[in-house]
C-alpha cells in the first residue's frame, strides 16, 4: 500500500485421506469390507493489514476463515449393514468374531467446522520495555453426524448361521424422520480473548518476559432438554460453556550468562488441549436426535425377520419402531456435561541453556551449538466421563466388591438398559519431557544435528478416540469410574535422530545436496486386559463395559480366582510366559508392555540444474523413504499400535455369585499384541522427480 502500510491474502486449499481399519481384541478378524477411508478436505481465506504509525508504536489486524469437512466413508460402500459372526469356542483356543460389512461407526459420520478468527494487536516500545496487546475472536460453527448402526448391525451366532441367513439378533438406529441428517447435532462454539505482554530488557544481558491472557467462551446454543434424564437425575442436561472463563498467567526468561552460554526457561498455565469432538456428543446424544431398536428388546412375535435375515437391508419392522418413537424418553442413550465443568487446563514449567562450545582442543574444531531442556506438564483440569446409569451390585460379594476389592456394577435401573454418560473433570497427571541437541556446520558444505529427547508420560484417561463409548471403555482402568494415573498410550520414552547434511557445487554455479535421516525410537506402551465379557462381567450387562486390568493371582491358593474348563493356574503361567510377561501376581498396570523399537533412515540427492529463462531453475531429486531396508530388512521393521486401541485380552473371565474371578481360558500368544507390524512402511522405495521454480 505504502512505505508505512501493509496487506496481504492468502487461499489454500488441502484435501488429505488415509484407509483405516477398526482393530480389535485378540480372536477378532476384520475383513476388507470393514475398512473405511478417513477423508479431510478444508479450504482457507486469510486477510492481514500490517501498519506502523510512528516508531514506537505499530499494529496488525488479521481476519481468518476456514471450511474443512471431515468424513469417514465405508471402503465396502453402504449396500449392505454391519456383520459380526461368532466363531465358537473350542478346546484350545476361545471363541472368535469375524467383522464384514461397513463398521458402525462409519454408517453415518460426518464432522464439517466453519471457523471464523479476528485479530487485532498492537505493539508500543517504551525505553526498556516492547508492550504487546491485543483482542482475538474465535468462533467455530459446527455439523456433526454420527450415528452407530445407521445401516444395521447384524449379530450372527456361527458360520452356519450366517450361511442359512439365521441371525442372533439386529440393532439399527435413525431419527424418526428416518432423514439422517435430522440427528445431526448443529450448534457455535467461540471464545473471545484479551492479553497483554510486556517483553523487558532489565539489563544487557537479561530479557523477562511476563504477561496474562483472559478467555471467555461463549455457547449460545445448548442440547435439548430430556426431562426423562431430569428426573433421573435432578438436573439437565442443557448444560454448555457459555460464560466459562480463563485466566492464563506466564512469565519467561532469557538470560545471556555468559559470552556463549544463554540460559531460558519459562512457566505459565494454558488451556486446550481436547478436541471440541467431546462436547458436541452433548448435542448428537441428547435423546432427541436418534432413536434405537434393538431386537432382543422386541416381542418375539415380531422377530421373525431374524430367520430370514438380508443385512441388504433395514426389517420394515426397525423401521416403523424407530419412526413411531417419541424422543426425550428414558430409551435413549445420553451424554451430558456436568453443570459445574471447566476448561481443561495444564501448569507447564521449562529451563533451558543454549551453548557454544569451542572443541579444538579435542580436535573437533569450534562452533559446536549444544542445547539441553527440560519441560513439564502438570495437568491441572482434564476430562473424565461417568456413566451414571451404573450402581454397585450390592446382591454380590461384599457389598458389590470382588473378594479383591473391585467394584461389580449394575444397572441402576434395571428396567432401563441405555447408558447415561456424564463429561467432567478430573485432575492429575503430568509429562516430563527432556531434550538434548548437538549441531554443527563446517565450512566444507557438512553439518549435522543429533538429538535425543526422553519422555515420562502419566494420564489418567488417553482417549484415543473421539466418541463416548471408546473414551470410555477403551482405557485400561481398575475401576471405569475412578480411572487412576498411570502410564499414557501416548508416551515414546526414548527418541534418537541424526540429520546429515552435505552441500557442494558439483557444477559450477548449481547447488548439489546430500541429506540423510535417521531415527531410532522406542515403541508405543500397550496394556494387556481382562478378555471382554459383557454378560456376567465386572459391569454385567450394562451397555458400556470397560477396559479391565488383568489380575493375576498371587499363587495357585489365591481365593480371588477360580478356574472352569478344565483350565489352571499353571496354565496361566505358562500363557504369562508365552508372552513375555513376568509378574509376582495382583494387578497388571497400566500399559506396562511396549511395541518394538523402530528404525528408520531416510536419503535424499538434490541436483540444481539451470532454467529455461533468467532467473529460472529446477531441481532434480532422489528420494529413497526407509533406506535401511535395502542393506538389512529386519532392522528396518516398523512397528506401530492399532488404530483406536492400546490393550489385547489376556484370559477369558467371569464373576461368580461369590465375586471371584472365573477363569475359562487364555490363548492370548505373542501375536495378539496390539501392535501392527506395517509391511508397506518397512520396505524402501523410491522416487524421482524434478522440481522447476520461476
Amino acid at each position: 500500500m505504502n512505505d508505512d502500510h501493509r496487506a496481504s491474502f492468502a487461499y489454500n486449499h488441502a484435501s488429505s485421506n488415509s484407509a483405516g481399519n477398526t482393530t480389535g481384541r485378540s480372536g477378532e478378524l476384520y475383513l476388507s469390507s470393514h475398512w473405511y477411508n478417513r477423508a479431510n478436505e478444508y479450504d482457507t481465506y486469510v486477510a492481514q493489514l500490517f501498519s506502523y504509525w510512528n516508531d514506537d508504536f505499530s499494529t496488525e489486524a488479521k481476519i481468518s476463515y476456514k471450511e474443512s469437512v471431515n468424513g469417514q466413508v465405508s471402503l465396502g460402500g453402504y449396500d449392505f449393514g454391519e456383520v459380526k459372526i461368532t466363531v465358537p469356542a473350542t478346546d484350545s483356543k476361545g471363541k472368535g468374531l469375524i467383522n464384514l460389512g461397513s463398521d458402525d461407526s462409519r454408517h453415518a459420520n460426518q464432522l464439517s467446522n466453519e471457523t471464523l478468527q479476528m485479530r487485532l494487536s498492537g505493539e508500543y516500545l517504551y525505553e526498556d520495555h516492547a508492550i504487546s496487546f491485543g483482542w482475538e475472536y474465535e468462533k467455530v460453527d459446527v455439523f456433526n453426524v454420527f450415528m452407530q448402526h445407521y445401516l444395521g448391525s447384524w449379530y450372527f451366532d456361527s458360520i452356519e448361521d450366517f450361511e442359512n441367513g439365521v441371525a442372533g439378533s439386529f440393532e439399527y438406529q435413525n431419527n424418526p424422520s428416518l432423514n439422517r441428517d435430522d440427528a445431526a447435532a448443529a450448534f457455535s462454539l467461540g471464545t473471545n480473548t484479551l492479553y497483554v505482554e510486556d517483553a523487558w530488557d532489565v539489563n544487557g544481558e537479561l530479557n523477562v518476559t511476563y504477561g496474562l491472557r483472559y478467555e471467555r467462551t461463549f455457547n449460545d446454543d445448548t442440547p435439548n432438554l430430556n426431562s426423562s434424564f431430569v428426573e433421573r437425575y435432578g438436573f439437565e442436561n442443557t448444560e454448555n460453556l457459555d460464560g466459562l472463563d480463563l485466566f492464563l498467567p506466564r512469565i519467561g526468561f532469557t538470560w545471556d550468562a555468559a559470552e556463549d552460554l544463554v540460559i531460558r526457561g519459562g512457566a505459565g498455565r494454558f488451556s486446550g488441549g481436547r478436541p471440541n469432538v467431546f462436547i458436541s456428543n452433548a448435542f448428537t446424544n441428547d435423546g432427541s436426535r436418534i432413536a434405537l431398536y434393538q431386537s432382543w428388546k422386541d416381542s418375539s412375535s415380531e422377530r421373525g425377520y431374524l430367520d430370514n435375515a438380508d443385512p441388504s437391508g433395514i426389517p420394515q419392522r426397525a423401521q416403523d419402531q424407530v419412526a413411531a418413537s417419541v424422543l426425550g424418553g428414558p430409551n435413549s442413550n445420553i451424554d451430558a456435561i456436568a453443570p459445574d465443568f471447566e476448561i481443561p487446563t495444564t501448569w507447564q514449567y521449562s529451563i533451558a541453556s543454549d551453548y557454544r562450545a569451542d572443541l579444538t582442543d579435542f580436535g573437533l574444531g569450534d562452533d559446536w551449538f549444544i542445547s539441553a531442556e527440560v519441560l513439564y506438564k502438570h495437568i491441572e483440569k482434564d476430562l473424565i466421563w461417568s456413566d451414571l446409569s451404573r450402581v454397585l451390585d450390592t446382591s454380590k460379594g461384599n457389598n458389590g466388591l470382588t473378594v479383591d476389592g473391585r467394584p461389580i456394577y449394575t444397572h441402576a435401573d434395571e428396567n432401563r438398559g441405555n447408558r447415561d454418560v456424564l463429561l467432567g473433570n478430573s485432575s492429575g497427571g503430568h509429562s516430563l519431557i527432556e531434550t538434548l541437541s548437538i549441531a554443527k556446520k563446517w565450512d566444507n558444505g557438512l553439518s549435522a544435528n543429533f538429538s535425543y529427547a526422553h519422555s515420562k508420560i502419566r494420564d489418567r484417561i488417553s482417549a484415543t478416540g473421539t466418541s463416548t463409548n471408546t473414551a470410555y471403555e477403551h482405557n485400561p482402568v481398575f475401576d471405569p469410574e475412578n480411572p487412576g494415573v498411570g502410564r499414557s498410550s501416548f508416551e515414546t520414552k526414548h527418541r534418537f535422530t541424526l540429520n546429515l547434511s552435505y552441500n557442494a557445487e558439483l557444477f559450477e554455479g548449481y547447488n548439489s545436496g546430500f541429506h540423510l535421516f535417521w531415527e531410532r525410537k522406542s515403541g508405543t506402551p500397550y496394556t494387556w486386559l481382562l478378555d471382554y465379557n459383557a454378560d456376567d462381567g465386572l459391569s454385567g450387562d450394562l451397555d458400556l463395559t470397560g477396559d479391565f486390568l488383568a489380575y493375576i493371582p498371587t499363587g495357585a491358593d489365591d481365593s480371588a480366582v477360580v478356574y472352569d474348563n478344565g483350565y489352571s493356574y499353571e496354565q496361566l503361567m505358562t500363557q504369562l510366559d508365552e508372552i513375555g510377561l513376568s509378574t509376582s501376581g495382583g494387578y497388571i498396570e497400566k500399559n506396562s508392555s511396549v511395541s518394538p523399537w523402530t528404525t528408520s533412515v531416510n536419503m535424499r540427492f538434490e541436483q540444481e540444474i539451470p532454467g529455461l529463462l533468467e532467473g529460472h531453475k529446477g531441481i532434480f531429486y532422489v528420494d529413497v523413504q526407509n533406506a535401511l531396508a535395502i542393506f538389512d530388512k529386519d532392522s528396518a521393521r516398523i512397528y506401530r499400535n492399532k488404530f483406536g486401541t492400546s490393550s489385547s485380552a489376556i484370559v477369558g473371565y467371569s464373576i461368580n455369585d461369590v465375586s471371584q474371578y472365573v477363569y475359562s481360558d487364555a490363548s492370548a500368544t505373542s501375536s495378539d499384541r496390539p501392535v501392527d507390524f506395517l509391511d508397506r512402511e518397512s520396505t524402501w522405495s523410491l522416487k524421482i522427480g524434478v522440481k522447476y521454480i520461476f
